[in-house]
């Protein structure tokens, strides 16, 4: 009998390893893809930094591609050079790394006319997903070829603001509601967190806590259950993203004009005072030297003790936030008057070039795997780089191969996922392991019986 109750706990233990290893890989396979920009300032820590440089960029029009109408949200990039982005045409769009259109997903509501208005950035998962949300509180999830995999809906009045993706594969937003939302991969409510204003920045996640801004003046810090564990108010609403520094404290930027940064504990470390509106999220380096633009046009690079290391006047105005490549070198976005601008400064303040745009924007930059510098303006998606004969798209919309896909906005995480229904990817398989593993134990016992 002693060796029998031996064989069930090994059966036990051998299959639930065996699920349990299926289950991380399950929840990984849905987690931030491993991508040359995968997200809102390129990680799930909102850091703004590439492993990739642009030393080799001259700054020239390699093609622009058409996007029917206002592009505010800041493309991402995915592991095959498809890069993504949103704009005002109720619509997102992937667009082939040589500029032609590979799909165009419809978000437009063509019978009740609400506004899907696609102006936040949005996420890639590994598993080649791609999540992002629209003005009218609509969040989706499409697969890589452009159809639809599901959607949520917000209840009531509320934009889906930029995602960020978590280490097991839950997706964070914030919402026009005043909510953050956590969603299963499967696009079912996990839960949310309801702050006292709007929730405009991606939210930044690390291993154990999710940060999140608010238009109330606050910063929050979340447990990955949703429950509070601090807040930090500011003398001003808070319009970016937060941003985890190397040494795993919370940079961000407010209204109020000052850049603050805080210990994993809420506590104040240091405080910086731009004495200009901050609209835009901070992007730090590996030394943790930190980059910031505001409203005034300049753009601040402060030490990682919160002291000036040097500032560079762009223009009367922006609201980018920058990148940094592998070598430090800034990219960012800058409006002045009627017209914008893009930089490429060097990782002590000096011009690398300028390239410059036919409109103001709003857009933030990411920069590709061959130096490549993506930015949204007026109604395109202009890719900086070497210049080419053919520069791109133009106004033609109509390339691709699958074209223009719609998707019936279905109910509330009612699609159901690769894993099936509404369940949490993986447990069904570790169930069926287990099961297997009770009947194999069975077996030996009426054998030996016999």
């Amino acid at each position: 009998m002693k060796k029998l109750l031996t064989g069930l706990i090994i059966a036990l233990m051998l299959f639930s390893g065996m699920g349990a290893t299926l289950l991380v890989s399950a929840n990984s396979s849905h987690a931030l893809a491993d991508s040359q920009w995968p997200a809102f300032q390129g990680d799930s820590h909102n850091t703004g930094r590439s492993t990739y440089g642009i030393g080799d960029n001259p700054g020239g029009e390699k093609w622009k591609a058409f996007l029917e109408d206002e592009v505010t949200t800041s493309p991402v990039v995915g592991p095959d050079g498809t890069v993504y982005a949103g704009s005002h045409h109720q619509a997102l769009y992937a667009i082939n790394p040589d500029g032609s259109q590979k799909w165009k997903y419809s978000t437009e509501d063509t019978v009740g006319m609400a506004d899907h208005t696609v102006g936040a950035t949005p996420a890639l998962a590994a598993n080649g997903d791609i999540y992002f949300g629209d003005a009218n509180g609509a969040f989706y999830a499409l697969h890589p070829n452009g159809t639809l995999n599901w959607t949520y809906h917000i209840e009531g009045a509320g934009d889906a603001n930029s995602p960020t993706i978590g280490p097991d594969g839950t997706i964070y937003f914030g919402s026009g509601d005043f909510n953050l939302y956590a969603l299963n991969s499967n696009g079912t409510l996990k839960w949310k967190f309801k702050t006292n204003y709007t929730v405009i920045g991606a939210p930044a996640v690390t291993a154990d806590a999710v940060y999140i801004t608010s238009t109330d003046k606050c910063i929050y810090a979340l447990d990955l259950s949703g429950t509070l564990k601090w807040k930090y108010e500011t003398g001003g609403q808070i319009w970016g993203a937060p941003t985890i520094t190397p040494d795993g404290n919370i940079t961000f930027g407010s209204q109020d004009g000052i850049l603050y940064e805080l210990n994993s504990d809420g506590g104040l470390v240091w405080q910086f005072d731009t004495g200009s509106y901050i609209g835009s999220s901070p992007a730090v380096d590996t030394d943790g030297n930190i980059y910031l633009t505001v409203e005034n046009g300049q753009l601040y690079a402060i030490y990682p003790n919160g002291t000036l290391r040097w500032n560079f006047t762009a223009g009367s105005m922006s609201l980018s936030s920058p990148a940094i490549d592998s070598s430090g070198n800034v990219v960012f976005g800058c409006n002045d008057g009627y017209a914008g601008h893009v930089y490429a400064l060097d990782s002590g303040g000096k011009v690398l070039w300028q390239f410059d745009l036919p409109s103001p924007g709003k857009s933030s930059a990411a920069i590709g795997s061959d130096g490549t510098v993506y930015i949204g303006a007026s109604s395109y998606l202009w890719a900086i780089g070497e210049p080419t004969t053919d520069s791109g798209t133009g106004d033609d919309t109509s390339g691709g191969t699958t074209g223009d896909t719609t998707g019936d906005s279905g109910s509330d995480g009612s699609a159901a996922d690769d894993n099936g229904g509404t369940s949490t990817p993986g447990f069904e398989v570790t169930g069926a392991l287990l099961v297997i593993g009770l009947a194999v134990v069975m077996q030996i016992i009426v054998r030996r019986k016999k």
